[in-house]
């Protein structure tokens, strides 16, 4: 596949595809894991990141490969922007793997999430779910329609973020949420809110890819 490189690039696409959708199942399993209090879902988690960072590898390596072959000028800078878009998956997983250990923390300490709460990390979660997913259908299908559209939820959950921290602090003044479960959400938050970013890395890509078109 290395002699035709137009091939080779298309194949790699659809692997680091593949990868991106195996991060996405690793992040649902760990935030199921954290919601339904699922030490096998964090189990899950862990497995996928293990692979994730094996797949990592053997990608990167493929694309050191390819760069070294005859490229254009468009698919010079696409390669250059694959290794990238490929570390943000790889990180994505990593995020999961710190929400899958927040899960087993919730778990052993049997912390107690109030209802404001909980309600807040579903609202922000599947936003961030929502923006990840489509930037890698913008990848996919080479899309800057979809990939505004990560870029716009980036910036809803970035306000969200900031809503929901001051929110809590409210609650945290006024005693109605333990310490531990006060630490959980915080560092959730932060997890959350990087996933998002990986999200918009990857659109902005897509778009900066289409504009030299």
């Amino acid at each position: 596949m290395l002699e035709t490189p137009s091939i080779a690039f298309g194949n790699t696409i659809r692997e680091i595809l593949r990868m991106g959708n195996k991060a996405k199942k690793s992040f649902t399993c760990s935030m199921n894991a954290l919601l339904e209090k699922s030490q096998e879902d964090a189990n899950k988690t862990f497995e996928k990141e293990k692979l994730l960072n094996e797949q990592q590898r053997k990608v990167l390596d493929y694309l050191i490969k390819l760069s070294n072959k005859t490229l254009d000028d468009k698919m010079r800078l696409s390669l250059d922007l694959l290794f990238h878009t490929v570390n943000d998956i790889e990180r994505v997983g990593d995020l999961s793997e710190n929400i899958a250990e927040l899960a087993e923390s919730t778990i052993d300490k049997k912390t107690k999430v109030s209802e404001s709460a909980k309600s807040e990390i579903i609202d922000i979660y599947n936003k961030v779910l929502d923006a990840y997913t489509l930037s890698l259908d913008a990848m996919k299908q080479n899309s800057v329609k979809f990939a505004n559209d990560v870029l716009r939820i980036e910036d809803e959950v970035d306000a969200l973020d900031k809503l929901y921290r001051a929110k809590h602090m409210n609650r945290l003044n006024r005693h109605s949420c333990s310490i531990d479960s006060g630490i959980m959400y915080l560092d959730l938050l932060t997890n959350l809110e990087r996933i998002s970013d990986h999200s918009a890395s990857i659109a902005k890509r897509v778009i900066k890819i289409n504009q030299t078109a």
